[in-house]
């Protein structure tokens, strides 16, 4: 089997921390709440992307999201459907939650400012061989 196409979800994310008074913002993806501006925080974060459902799917063909690193437990939801728990690394088959138009959400509980989205965030298209 050959390795899966990879697309990055990089750049601008949506970011809302939980807490009374903080403000919301961006940041740059993968990096840190410290690195995003918010020194010191600790708690629940929300963070946003939209994105489109990959063109050219063949049949069979499987979507997995992909974390490669995050800092504190984080629960991860698309089109507010909950997909599952990451801690660490690790990844979800997404291929029958995908819209053309999708809003991914990644609610990081913060144990301090140096937790966030730390590695790639992942599109991985594994290809079944039949078109």
């Amino acid at each position: 089997m050959s390795d899966p196409h990879r697309i990055r979800l990089r750049g601008p994310w949506e970011v809302r921390p939980h807490g009374a008074g903080v403000p919301a913002g961006r940041m740059t993806i993968p990096g840190t709440l410290r690195e995003g501006g918010w020194s010191g925080f600790v708690g629940p974060v929300s963070f946003y992307r939209r994105f489109g459902k990959p063109s050219n799917l063949g049949t069979g063909d499987r979507v997995r999201l992909a974390f490669e690193r995050v800092t504190g437990a984080a629960e991860v939801w698309i089109n507010g459907e909950f997909v599952g728990r990451v801690d660490g690394a690790g990844g979800f088959d997404v291929t029958d939650r995908l819209r053309a138009r999708n809003k991914l959400e990644v609610i990081v509980t913060a144990a301090g400012d140096e937790c966030g989205i730390v590695g790639d965030v992942m599109i991985e298209i594994e290809a079944s061989g039949v078109a």
